[in-house]
């Protein structure tokens, strides 16, 4: 195998060739009855020319680079052209996946009406401004069951795959893993511009390209974050299990993010929790781009609305500091940390596995 895909060059090709066609040609001791009729000259030049070639074989064996315990045998290609082929595969394997590429932008487009027509227009009402926070918490949902739970159940089905591939060294861990996180950062994108298109227009939040662009952002980030949690469920455990741990370790995530109580009311033999929770600084930095930002007042059709300045409401939640770009920050070294460790999981997995 490894010499038929050209691990060992074109030259060990060649004798591969060679050597079949005169095994082919050689005698042997039951073979048809018209071969009895060969010439000692042909016997012994086909004895011949089978030796040689079979000595080459034997060289090129024996030459060819080993694996020690401190060094890995080199590779057929180098490792730029490892996470090419395999970004491009990656890219391939996701789209040829029809029913679930389909059914992934259905539903995120499905719940982006839904949550449009739902919440329409509450984005600029003083009068429900709790309601409107109550679609941003929504949004979290979606974004983390949406991104985790399909990447729980998928990649096990890859672990075999990936085993036999990196154990034959047709391509190194590393560059499977660099190319499989490049290849999910475009689905997360427009997967999260899908459904933030249309639930933010329509639910009538601040028309402004740079509060979108940011809220975008951090979606994606979350997005990415979730499918590294669903990269490490799935690899440890079956997928009976996975599709059940994947909820349960997102729930005190959920609990800590500062929607249900604000960091100020949290025990304070608890308050560390809510600053490891990284939901915690995706609704803070969601937050700062809805209502922050020196917006103006909200409509109030009301004799009196408390929260028609959007900094009183900033207050109200204990967002007094404009703290976007620490959330921003925080979450991308979530990501790097996470995917760090996912790395990691798959390598003990894939050595567990041998």
């Amino acid at each position: 195998m490894e010499v038929a895909v050209g691990f060992h060059g074109r030259e060990a090709i060649n004798v591969l060739f060679d050597a079949a066609n005169v095994e082919t040609a050689t005698p042997r001791k039951q073979e048809e009855p018209d071969q009895a009729f060969l010439s000692p000259n042909s016997k012994s030049s086909l004895s011949t020319a089978s030796s040689g070639v079979w000595r080459k074989i034997k060289v090129m064996l024996d030459t060819r680079p080993k694996a020690t315990e401190d060094a890995v045998a080199e590779y057929a290609v180098s490792f730029a052209s490892q996470v090419e082929c395999l970004f491009l595969r990656c890219l391939k394997t996701t789209t040829r996946d029809l029913w679930l590429l389909y059914f992934r932008g259905g539903a995120h487009i499905f719940v982006g009406l839904f949550m449009g027509v739902f919440f329409f227009d509450m984005g600029e009402d003083a009068t429900r401004v709790f309601h409107n926070v109550g679609s941003v918490f929504f949004t979290i949902l979606f974004l983390i069951f949406a991104s985790m739970l399909p990447t729980t159940v998928t990649y096990p089905l890859e672990i075999h795959v990936l085993l036999k591939e990196i154990l034959n060294k047709w391509y190194s861990l590393k560059a499977y893993y660099l190319a499989k996180t490049l290849s999910d950062i475009p689905f997360s994108l427009i997967y999260s511009l899908i459904y933030l298109a249309l639930w933010y227009f329509m639910s009538s939040q601040p028309m402004d390209a740079h509060r979108f662009l940011r809220f975008l952002a951090l979606s994606a980030f979350v997005s990415i974050i979730c499918q590294s949690l669903g990269l490490m469920i799935g690899t440890v455990f079956p997928i009976q299990t996975a599709v059940f741990v994947g909820p349960v370790v997102a729930a005190p995530f959920l609990i800590f993010s500062g929607f249900f109580l604000s960091v100020k009311a949290i025990p304070q033999y608890m308050r560390w929790v809510s600053h490891i929770s990284f939901l915690k600084y995706y609704f803070e930095g969601t937050m700062f781009c809805i209502y922050g930002y020196n917006r103006s007042d909200l409509l109030c059709n009301q004799p009196f609305c408390q929260f028609k300045n959007p900094d009183m409401f900033l207050r109200e939640l204990d967002l007094e500091e404009n703290v976007y770009w620490l959330d921003f920050w925080v979450l991308v070294l979530y990501n790097v940390v996470l995917r760090v460790v996912a790395y990691y999981v798959i390598r003990w997995k894939l050595h567990h596995s041998q």
